[in-house]
């Protein structure tokens, strides 16, 4: 490679541009050129954006008159490249720039120090190109027929005026509003459509940390999928519509047929990425203050427990370009290094909630970081900011950090006593089947626990357990959902919460699979559902409705929105929403603890027996520390049903001490 790649100038912000010759027959070896220029001489260039791919299966290219391996995503789409250009008719490839940035071959990669120039130039190089590539990568999983669908009801939609129907148009694609009730085949037709969809936008493409940067800060986009192109405004086009659709019960009866069965549905998973991704590109394209900017950058930040990069250090350098991190990317430094230095940036800029919230010893950590330091590379499911207390001092700053010791946080805590014990049923990664089987162990095992006691904020023990699997939950079962409205603002009793509690029993007896009532029966006609309630302590007989009131309500007289006992007890699907969701979200890879004074809580899976639980001045929510030899570990952020009289309860009026977190 020393004869291919000279020293680029970084003063003068100099790069190298890629030209493609040109070639009809698609099998020839692809031959290119590689030429140095300056950023301050504006070129025209575009940028493409793929995928690595396996960096053992190779192919080669000739660049400049010298061989050089590139992985095989890499070389299908230069190929498509060199193809449509040199196609007859007019494609999108045609008007790009003759020259072309591609990472692995305009950056040197052997050479850590270029490597580390160049990406601290990736913001200027992506905000200077023309246009980027997005290379989904070959045709595959009839993604040629969906980009078509979208790139023509684009079309449609760009003709429509505010005056015209904006549904009376799908009907000029009978293959989408085929009435697949009916019809085996059209809904066979159906669900391949929506499979395809599905298939395009859950391609590894949309879960790389610099993917992600690159099409956020691109002017402009054109996706590219083998040979078919759409550019980036027809997708956002579409899926502003499917948006429309989304929240439009009004819709005329042959559009309950598009696509599939059900709509809401079906236009979630028709907009894949595109919403999240859009909503950040107009926030970096237009004047923005700087609550904005910080607000997207936390959407960034918290979109990174669901990308990917090859090089763990690049889930901080992939999005460098996106942040407001002064840090300057080394490659030299390991990874211990690199996300520390970006968790002490992290504290600076969003405080300790936002960066205690995804760390701590309780989760995996392979890389031996401080136990305050997130794994950025594996990072636990993030809790929302609702719950808890923030408890305060006379103190300005809530945390220091020692260049001396890079470490070590120093923080002040309250001690609010000990984990007294452990639910034995643990929470991992399963099916709604086994994840309601295991809620309900540990339901029976809580009553067992407390009998006749009541919670220690005075309310039943099954509502406590409903209020801690909806914890930080917005609800939308709730008249006026919205962010702010979630279990601590729920009235009780309210027909929103008796939905919600009938959804958690229905969710636990029924095994996650839902058994609608009939109409003649108060409850599904089923064995093993009757078996689990009885696990309940409720009856199946005509006792059952003072029971169910009495264990979620705390009064058997009251029987809620059913007084009639012959009327079916049917849990909303909203509420069914908001229980599976709750479930899946709070408790999914998480553990039940008790704490002293009878309360439970959830919290990090490697917690134990004689952890403390504490509060953070500064940080808005309760947490779980470990003290050893060394001092005092973070474990992770917890969650404590009734927490804010937990901490009245057990404080003490004792003030805050100061200590190290290693």
């Amino acid at each position: 490679m020393d004869t291919l790649y000279s020293a680029l100038n970084e003063e003068n912000r100099e790069v190298r541009l890629l030209t493609i010759q040109p070639s009809s027959i698609s099998e020839r070896v692809l031959q290119c050129s590689l030429q140095t220029f300056s950023l301050k001489d504006d070129p025209q260039f575009a940028a493409l954006s793929y995928v690595w791919g396996d960096a053992a299966v190779t192919e080669k290219v000739i660049i400049n008159g010298v061989s050089m391996a590139v992985t095989t995503n890499l070389a299908a789409a230069l190929r498509s490249l060199r193809t449509c250009r040199s196609k007859d008719e007019g494609s999108p490839v045609q008007e790009l720039p003759v020259f072309l940035w591609v990472d692995a071959i305009c950056i040197n990669q052997q050479d850590v120090p270029e490597r580390n120039s160049q990406v601290r130039l990736m913001r200027d190089i992506y905000r200077s190109t023309a246009k980027v590539v997005s290379w989904l990568g070959p045709e595959a999983d009839g993604s040629t027929e969906v980009i078509s669908i979208f790139r023509s009801m684009a079309f449609d939609l760009s003709q429509l005026t505010e005056d015209d129907d904006q549904f009376e148009w799908v009907q000029r694609y009978p293959h989408l509003v085929e009435d697949s009730y009916y019809t085996e085949r059209a809904a066979s037709k159906a669900s391949y459509r929506l499979t395809s969809i599905m298939a395009l936008w859950g391609r590894d493409y949309w879960r790389r940390t610099w993917i992600f940067q690159e099409i956020v800060l691109a002017r402009d986009v054109l996706i590219m999928c083998g040979e078919e192109c759409i550019p980036w405004q027809d997708v956002t086009a579409v899926d502003k519509w499917l948006g429309a659709i989304k929240i439009n019960d009004e819709h005329p009866p042959f559009m309950r047929n598009f696509l599939a069965p059900h709509l809401a549905l079906s236009a979630s998973w028709m907009r894949g990425p595109v919403q999240e991704i859009e909503t950040l590109r107009r926030l970096w394209h237009t004047p923005s203050s700087d609550s904005k900017i910080k607000k997207a950058s936390l959407q960034i930040l918290r979109r990174n427990t669901i990308l990917r990069a090859t090089d763990p250090r690049d889930k901080i350098y992939g999005l460098l370009g996106l942040m407001r991190f002064d840090i300057v990317p080394d490659y030299s430094k390991s990874v211990r290094d690199v996300f520390t230095e970006a968790a002490a940036k992290h504290l600076e800029y969003f405080g300790l909630g936002e960066t205690l919230n995804q760390a701590g010893i309780g989760y995996e950590d392979t890389f031996g970081l401080p136990s305050w330091v997130p794994n950025w590379n594996n990072l636990p499911r993030y809790w929302n900011q609702a719950s808890g207390i923030l408890m305060a001092t006379s103190r300005t700053i809530d945390f220091i950090l020692d260049k001396s010791k890079p470490d070590v946080l120093n923080v002040l805590v309250f001690q609010l006593g000990k984990i007294t014990d452990l639910e034995p049923v643990d929470f991992r990664d399963q099916g709604p089947q086994e994840l309601s089987m295991r809620v309900l162990d540990f339901c029976q095992n809580a009553l067992a626990r407390y009998g006749d006691r009541p919670y220690p904020t005075g309310i039943p023990i099954l509502q406590a357990i409903l209020r801690l699997v909806l914890e930080s939950r917005a609800l939308i079962s709730h008249p006026n959902p919205g962010p702010e409205v979630g279990i601590e603002q729920l009235e009780v009793p309210s027909e929103t919460f008796f939905h919600l509690a009938l959804a958690f029993e229905f969710f636990l007896c029924t095994a996650g699979t839902p058994i609608p009532a009939t109409d003649d029966e108060t409850f599904p006609h089923n064995s093993s559902f009757e078996e689990n309630l009885h696990r309940l302590g409720i009856p199946t007989d005509e006792r059952y409705h003072c029971y169910f009131s009495k264990l979620f309500l705390g009064s058997d007289g009251l029987l809620g929105f059913w007084k009639d006992k012959g009327k079916p007890l049917k849990p909303s699907t909203l509420a069914e929403n908001d229980i599976d969701e709750g479930m899946r979200y709070n408790l999914t890879g998480r553990k039940v603890f008790y704490a002293e004074n009878w309360y439970i809580g959830i919290g990090p899976p490697a917690m134990k027996h004689g952890d403390y639980v504490c509060a953070i001045v500064g940080c808005p929510f309760p947490v779980i520390l470990r003290q050893d030899l060394e001092g005092f570990k973070y474990v992770g952020r917890c969650c404590i049903e009734g927490w804010k009289q937990f901490v009245k309860e057990v404080n003490g009026g004792f003030g805050p001490e100061e200590i190290e977190i290693h």
